[in-house]
């Protein structure tokens, strides 16, 4: 569950969106202005927050067109992780873009539907995740380079298997090499440790590994972590900024979730690796960069060339040496030594002492699909040295995942009467409605309910949804 924070002052609207969010299980916080906005989210940890970009001030009438890009900056000063939406009117993208510049992550169109808030919520979310996991890669990179003075060895993957042992040759045949490098393989599988062996155990291993997510970045800001920008690029660019590829000259980027990578930046990945040369974003000058690249995916590529969704030439250029990563249930026999790993790091890390596993606890292991291979079975051990009383797991202390229960949309009565691609204001119409009703049509008492300031604003909406008191 997310703490989320909805900035408009548009009750209705504010309440509607807040109520479909709390149908997918979040923590929402209402606000309707932006000094109040500003003060909740300094003294609170929101996730997510999602703001009107104009919007009067306190006690206000007219609409502040910078109140929204003010959210935005005092989001992103309290915790510069925090995703923020902004919600525009019809037409307005260019502000929509100006504030995904200050550090939007998405923005959504007034009259947005409710299936397009859950998505657009959902994705903000997920990608905060990405960008906190990638600040995680980045201070380990750092750590890496200045604690450790050998190069990151293959003894780092864990594995005996036949299919491993095979791997691990293809890595270090592949370290040796400058071509770019293609890893496959399903999530969990461990495509990043890959991409670290390749770096480390190559001639590159003193220059920088830059890691980059495709999934992380809207379109509209992927170039720009690409490339990096000049001053005065575009509004509120006050200095030169360099891009991964600059950044990682003389040593190797890492393009995790390339399929992700918006069709039209690839022809500019393309000339990257054709010329080895960049532009920086309002710059007219190339310059020349040195960069191995190291792309991975867990996408079927071929499928989304032939649907027109990835460029076939990208994807010869990146596929000089492939190397395929199979799924933990195709290697069942590494468990052994995969989890006797996990519990010597996890004792590491905390003050538990676990001294091992018991085979009936390594047969039930065994006995799973494991979906999200060995990312999951590591949150599963995790999870049981957390819980556990002993000092050796049983099979009894196993912490499985299991599900999050998600209540059905036909639970309420509310969604329910709503179809599916239905907008806010269908929403809207049917909240307004439902509440008219249970007071009877005393408008005083619903205006109130529904946090409309002016009774003349709640006619407004009546008349404007054809709503009568009579069937």
């Amino acid at each position: 569950m997310s703490k989320i924070l909805i900035v408009d002052d548009e009750g209705i609207q504010r309440r509607a969106a807040a109520l479909t969010l709390r149908k997918l299980e979040h923590e929402v916080v209402e606000s309707e202005n932006e000094s109040e906005a500003a003060a909740m989210i300094n003294s609170n940890s929101f996730d997510l927050v999602i703001t009107d970009m104009r919007m009067p001030p306190r006690n206000g009438m007219l609409e502040d067109e910078e109140s929204g890009l003010r959210v935005i900056n005092t989001a992103k000063t309290r915790d510069p992780n925090m995703a923020v939406i902004v919600i525009t009117a019809h037409g307005t993208v260019k502000n929509a873009v100006e504030a995904m510049r200050r550090g939007a992550l998405d923005y959504l169109e007034k009259g947005f539907s409710i299936d397009e808030l859950r998505l657009k919520v959902t994705k903000a979310l997920e990608q905060q995740q990405l960008v906190k996991e990638n600040i995680r890669l980045s201070a380990e990179n750092k750590l890496l380079k200045t604690s450790i003075s050998k190069p990151f060895t293959l003894d780092k993957i864990v594995g005996q298997t036949d299919v491993m042992k095979r791997l691990l040759e293809d890595v270090y045949t592949a370290a040796q090499s400058s071509s770019t490098v293609l890893v496959r393989g399903e999530s969990g599988t461990g495509k990043e440790l890959v991409a670290k062996a390749i770096h480390y155990n190559s001639p590159r291993r003193d220059g920088e590994l830059i890691t980059l997510n495709c999934a992380c970045f809207p379109s509209e800001l992927i170039e720009d972590e690409l490339f990096g920008h000049c001053v005065g690029s575009f509004t509120g660019s006050t200095k030169d900024r360099k891009g991964a590829f600059e950044a990682a000259d003389g040593g190797t980027i890492f393009l995790d979730e390339i399929g992700e990578m918006p069709l039209g930046m690839q022809p500019r990945l393309m000339r990257v690796l054709e010329q080895k040369e960049i532009k920086r974003i309002g710059e007219n000058i190339t310059k020349n960069v040195d960069v191995r690249v190291i792309a991975a995916t867990n996408q079927d590529l071929e499928t989304a060339i032939s649907k027109g969704k990835f460029r076939g030439d990208l994807f010869e250029r990146l596929n000089v040496i492939s190397i395929h990563l199979p799924p933990l249930r195709d290697k069942k026999g590494d468990i052994p030594r995969l989890v006797k790993h996990f519990i010597e790091l996890f004792n590491m890390e905390t003050s538990r002492r676990i001294d091992g596993i018991s085979e009936s606890a390594l047969d039930a292991l065994k006995q799973q699909n494991w979906p999200r291979n060995i990312r999951e079975l590591k949150n599963v051990i995790e999870r049981t040295i957390i819980f556990m009383e002993g000092n050796v797991i049983e099979e009894k202390d196993l912490r499985f995942s299991t599900p999050i229960p998600r209540s059905d949309n036909n639970d309420d009565p509310l969604i329910a009467s709503v179809p599916v691609g239905s907008s806010i204001e269908d929403l809207e119409k049917a909240l307004i409605a439902k509440t008219l009703t249970a007071n009877n049509w005393n408008k005083s008492q619903t205006a109130k309910q529904l946090g409309i300031k002016h009774p003349k604003t709640l006619l407004d909406k009546i008349r404007k949804y054809g709503l009568s008191k009579d069937p």
